[in-house]
């Protein structure tokens, strides 16, 4: 039996890992080498799925000098875009897709994929990232499944575009629940990121009057890589300021901002807050946060914004802050939670979804609509005495669950599932 891990999202991924690629890079690097497990990427222009070593990906992981070369092909979409309707409507989809993949080619931005892949009847494919954003991967899978006889798992992360539809564009929600119906309905099992996640599943399917698939829960790694922390750039003073990771619109980065409004309101003092994170990918949804924090006077001397930080930066925020902050409206997990707690510092957490199970009792919790309960739970722990004796039961009681041990618990679940010991 032989493990196929697909590797798409990851390949083509550039800059700071989300929680995704961390997971999607954490499995694959400790199945790496494995005679019994290959690795794939799907190509969207040719529609086929091709081979490819791990190491040729890490290398492209490593090449920071894609970027120019990528914002080359973005600028050409958009010039595309900005066509009048009747004459983009002379270009067949197909044939603009193509354009593009030929563009991506010359320029070198896509992996030097191997062989096409033959999947056979014991084959076992698992979908370790995102694949929904690439329409036709899933159902050409799906079609090469039903030939074949392999059987298809994937890590579930969670349904967030589905449950808060109201948070996405338009028509991302209905591409993503049509998605999740085919994978579900052809799904031999899912690995759920948290409990949360699988209730998800079980709710979502009974909605849509589908089987539920075999729904296993695994939980993340919450470390760092082993790095030597770097202060970023303009950095706020240390053990002056609060820290939130996180700057998409779910996030909630806009209850903090109110939070901020509420204490100057009131002539609270407050610390500096941090806010680092990827800008939102909802571009109207970025700008207008920014507008706030950038114009208002209540937050633009208070709320200082970090973006693109790597692991040793966001190391230094971590060991240097006074505790964090994870106001979150929905997550599949919340690590951010989770690596608070590993740095030994409180975080004051949204009650919603899945974070109570990051944080359990070592976290403090509010409504992620409740910004007076947030500027309350920050008031109580600017006392000092306080805040020490919250962190010293952290460093007492919280056990950090390592990569080794994350993907330890994800092996033994697959092969469990699989009712197999190899693949």
């Amino acid at each position: 039996m032989r493990l196929w891990i697909d590797l798409t999202d990851l390949a083509a991924w550039r800059g700071p890992f989300t929680g995704i690629q961390q997971t999607v890079f954490n499995l694959a690097s400790r199945y790496a080498g494995r005679d019994d497990v290959g690795f794939f990427i799907y190509d969207d222009v040719r529609r086929r799925f091709f081979s490819i070593d791990f190491p040729e990906v890490c290398r492209r992981l490593e090449r920071p000098e894609t970027g120019p070369r990528r914002g080359a092909v973005r600028a050409a979409q958009k010039v595309f875009d900005q066509l009048p309707p009747s004459v983009r409507s002379l270009v067949p989809p197909h044939a603009s897709l193509r354009l593009r993949g030929l563009m991506e080619e010359a320029l070198h931005l896509r992996p030097a994929a191997g062989a096409p892949v033959q999947m056979g009847p014991d084959a076992v494919v698992l979908l370790a990232g995102p694949t929904w954003h690439h329409r036709a991967m899933l159902p050409d899978l799906c079609r090469l499944k039903r030939e074949a006889g392999f059987r298809l798992v994937a890590v579930m992360y969670d349904l967030v575009p589905i449950f808060y539809a109201h948070l996405f564009p338009d028509d991302l929600p209905r591409q993503y629940r049509e998605h999740m119906v085919t994978l579900m309905s052809e799904a031999s099992a899912l690995f759920a990121i948290s409990r949360a996640t699988q209730a998800d599943v079980q709710r979502f399917c009974a909605d849509e009057g589908l089987p539920m698939p075999d729904t296993r829960v695994f939980r993340l790694g919450d470390t760092l890589a082993a790095v030597t922390p770097v202060a970023p750039e303009s950095p706020p003073e240390p053990g002056a300021f609060i820290l939130t990771v996180g700057l998409e619109g779910r996030k909630n980065a806009l209850l903090l901002y109110q939070m901020f409004k509420l204490a100057a309101q009131e002539r609270i003092p407050l610390p500096r807050l941090v806010i680092a994170g990827r800008p939102s990918w909802i571009k109207q949804d970025h700008e207008a946060l920014m507008r706030l924090l950038t114009r208002d006077p209540d937050a633009r001397d208070r709320i200082q914004v970090m973006t693109g930080l790597d692991d040793p930066r966001l190391t230094w925020l971590y060991q240097n802050c006074l505790f964090t902050m994870f106001p979150s409206l929905c997550e599949g997990w919340g690590l951010p939670v989770a690596e608070s707690l590993r740095h030994g510092k409180l975080c004051l957490a949204s009650s919603a979804s899945s974070i109570p199970e990051v944080g359990g009792d070592l976290a403090e919790y509010a409504s992620p609509y409740d910004p007076r309960g947030f500027l309350d739970l920050v008031q109580r722990y600017l006392d000092p005495q306080r805040l020490a004796a919250r962190e010293a039961e952290i460093r007492a009681r919280y056990r950090p669950h390592d990569w080794d041990a994350a993907f330890a618990g994800f092996d033994r679940t697959l092969r469990q599932t699989l009712g197999d010991q190899h693949y």
